[in-house]
């Protein structure tokens, strides 16, 4: 197997220690030194370095810097890449609709092939960045992300990318990065849904979802849009809204002034006879709006939205009609990616996965 850039760098500095040009109690030149000489992160410098400290030549304290302490290896023999390779895995949250089929799809094919730590990040910007480097001073030999937002990368995730440090981002798509994504094919799963409530007679369709900045909920505007172009139906702009705060990860806004948010919506749009959410959750806010109003879904205002809990026990439970994302498969083509990439770094691949209509109870056609 392909030796890792900090593999590398720590062989080279191990055999300048052991032939005497860095000879005992010697002070080695900084890390951002050492990194200008390779041309390398400094995050892969840190690592190599560590690295030699488990291995008894270095001394690493504050204000001492790193020291020389032995010629000779005292703590284990130089990793040769025979165990399973380690995997860190850091999402925003996980739950029954979105998320723990990912997981499930990432240990089930992990179980042979890998080892993975995984965080949580609530979407926090700031804890996720923590978790990143935690995970990289635990010497990981690749990452799987799903970042808190497509808007703004942390200086982390852009200095591994440009190290060429194997990472796959998951259910956002990051065009202009080299980084590899594995993401449902939103703009097509939106077209599809869009396209069957226009089919059912709707006209006037709303689209909701959150403020939170993400690539997927930006694909799937566009695929609404698409779908109004493709069919030749006129779109109000004023039924995009993206007001929707209590389901973004460790929220504050109380789940009622969302509600009310929708029910003005509503009433402000009278016409409007279909809502698409983008989220499950903003979904069943929508229904709720819909019966304080004393509206009936689907026949006063029809619902459909992206993704959906398992009822597996309960076939009486009210179902939406929504697109189911295979979830599993992301995850397991997430494993497989990434295991592709630790061979070859500079294998970045973008693949989407299609996403499959399901017709629920919330969607009728219009008289």
């Amino acid at each position: 197997m392909k030796q890792l850039l900090y593999e590398q760098v720590m062989l080279d500095i191990e055999k300048k220690i052991i032939s005497g040009d860095y000879p005992l109690q010697t002070r080695l030149p900084s890390e951002k030194e050492l990194a200008d000489y390779y041309q390398v992160s400094a995050i892969t410098i840190k690592r190599a370095l560590t690295e030699l400290k488990d291995l008894g030549y270095l001394s690493r304290k504050p204000r001492e810097g790193t020291i020389v302490v032995s010629e000779k290896k005292v703590a284990k023999e130089i990793p040769i890449r025979t165990n399973l390779p380690l995997i860190g895995a850091v999402v925003t949250n996980f739950t029954d609709v979105f998320g723990t089929h990912i997981l499930n799809g990432l240990l089930e094919e992990e179980d042979t092939n890998t080892n993975i730590i995984l965080k949580k990040s609530l979407g926090d910007a700031k804890k996720e960045e923590r978790l990143i480097k935690e995970l990289i001073d635990l010497q990981i030999d690749g990452l799987i992300l799903l970042p808190s937002t497509s808007q703004y990368l942390s200086p982390t995730i852009l200095e591994l990318a440009s190290n060429q440090f194997p990472m796959v981002v998951i259910d956002r798509t990051l065009d202009n990065l080299p980084i590899s994504s594995i993401t449902t094919d939103n703009r097509a799963s939106a077209n599809l849904l869009t396209s069957y409530l226009i089919e059912l007679g709707h006209q006037h369709i709303g689209i909701l979802s959150s403020s939170n900045v993400v690539s997927s909920a930006n694909d799937r505007l566009q695929g609404y849009i698409q779908a109004h172009a493709a069919l030749q139906v006129t779109m109000d702009d004023s039924l995009n809204q993206n007001i929707i705060e209590s389901v973004i990860p460790d929220s504050q806004v109380p789940i009622s002034q969302d509600i009310e948010a929708i029910i003005d919506f509503i009433k402000d749009h009278p016409k409007m006879t279909a809502i698409i959410a983008t989220e499950y959750n903003i979904a069943v806010l929508a229904r709720k709006a819909c019966y304080l109003l004393g509206k009936k879904v689907p026949e006063d205002l029809s619902i459909a939205c992206f993704d959906h809990p398992d009822n597996h026990f309960d076939d009486l439970a009210f179902t939406y009609t929504h697109i189911k994302q295979q979830q599993e498969k992301m995850g397991r083509a997430c494993v497989n990616v990434l295991l592709e990439q630790i061979d070859q770094p500079e294998n970045v691949t973008k693949t989407l996965i299609s996403g499959e209509l399901v017709i629920g109870d919330s969607t009728a056609k219009l008289n």
